[in-house]
């Protein structure tokens, strides 16, 4: 990353202006930097759409990464902003529940099943459901007052948590060597 920001980052912040960087030129200068051909590397991590061996390589190093989300969680599949004391969703999550039942970002929430709700209490009301649980929504577009029939669905966000193992021998030279690399 330091080297990505002398060769290209400064210039393209500077009175001088520059050109960016593009895929390829990153590509090079890490074959450069580390003195291997990191194709394989790069076609698994930014062109492929497979899952990176995450748990594996911090495995290696000593720690143990686990996701630890809740699969029972209802949810909506939106990011909520706050306006004033009304919520307001910022994004909804294309395929999931609000994005099903036609709800869009800019959309106010107003009531859920009749309940009002304000920034702070949308977690609580979804907490009398479970997933599979269908919910009617009014919310506000523009000044427009519009309901909205809603199947609730599990919460697929992922809460990871990475946690060093006790005296990983091994796995601390590893880290260790890592870490003193990263000056």
């Amino acid at each position: 990353m330091r080297a990505l920001w002398r060769r290209y980052g400064r210039d393209f912040y500077s009175a001088k202006g520059g050109r960016g960087v593009s895929e390829q030129d990153v590509e090079s200068l890490f074959d450069e930097i580390t003195g291997l051909k990191l194709t394989s590397v790069f076609d698994l991590a930014v062109r492929g759409t497979r899952d990176l061996p995450l748990a594996d390589t911090f495995a290696a190093m000593g720690i143990d990464m686990a996701d630890r989300r809740k699969a029972v969680a209802p949810s909506m599949a939106v990011r909520t902003q706050r306006d004033g004391s009304h919520c307001k969703l910022g994004a909804v999550h294309e395929g999931g529940a609000a994005h099903k039942a036609g709800l869009s970002a800019g959309d106010v929430l107003v009531a859920i099943d009749g309940l009002r709700v304000t920034w702070g209490n949308l977690d609580g009301l979804l907490q009398r459901y479970r997933a599979g649980d269908a919910i009617a929504v009014h919310a506000f577009r523009r000044d427009e007052l519009m309901r909205f029939d809603l199947t609730l669905e599990s919460d697929a966000t992922p809460l990871v948590t990475l946690e060093p193992r006790e005296k990983p021998v091994a796995a601390m030279k590893l880290r260790k060597a890592w870490l003193k690399s990263q000056k």
